[in-house]
């Protein structure tokens, strides 16, 4: 018995005596997203909002609010916050007009490595990109804020 709580006191001196790990257990979301645009097919954002409405994900996801543009960025933790997108095409700054993060590229996937490679801000429902009058292949460069005060997904 003297050895089993010998053996006891040594492990607990151990894990005592080393360094504490430097790693956060949380990291929060990025709240600023800059980089070129792209977009999604018609229709395609719209399914995507239905669906997570549908089955309440996340819980709480309310894409009815009127938002100007829907946004796909990489991070899923930021789905269901609205901010503001401020937009420059071919050297002309738009103003300010409200988003909502209505869907994700899932970690370690071909997307979000796409995103990630090619510096992409965001991907935007189809509507918004004619609205805006992108061509395909021209510049369109967004900075995006997030609120803080809108619901952060699991």
């Amino acid at each position: 018995m003297k050895e089993i709580i010998q053996m006891m006191v040594t492990a607990v001196m151990l894990a005592i005596s080393q360094p504490a790990d430097p790693t956060p257990i949380f990291t929060p979301p990025p709240d600023n997203y800059t980089g070129s645009l792209s977009r999604y097919d018609p229709q395609v954002m719209e399914r995507v909002i239905e669906w997570r409405y549908e089955h309440n994900v996340p819980a709480g996801f309310d894409p009815w609010p009127t938002y100007a543009t829907y946004v796909a960025v990489v991070d899923c933790r930021n789905v269901g916050r609205s901010g503001w997108m401020t937009l420059t095409i071919e050297g002309e700054t738009r103003p300010p007009e409200r988003i909502y993060v209505t869907d994700c590229a899932t970690p370690g996937t071909p997307a979000a490595e796409w995103m990630e490679r090619e510096q992409i801000a965001a991907e935007i429902d189809y509507g918004s990109w004619v609205r805006f009058g992108i061509e395909d292949g021209k510049g369109a460069w967004a900075e995006i804020v997030l609120d803080d005060d809108t619901m952060l997904s699991n």
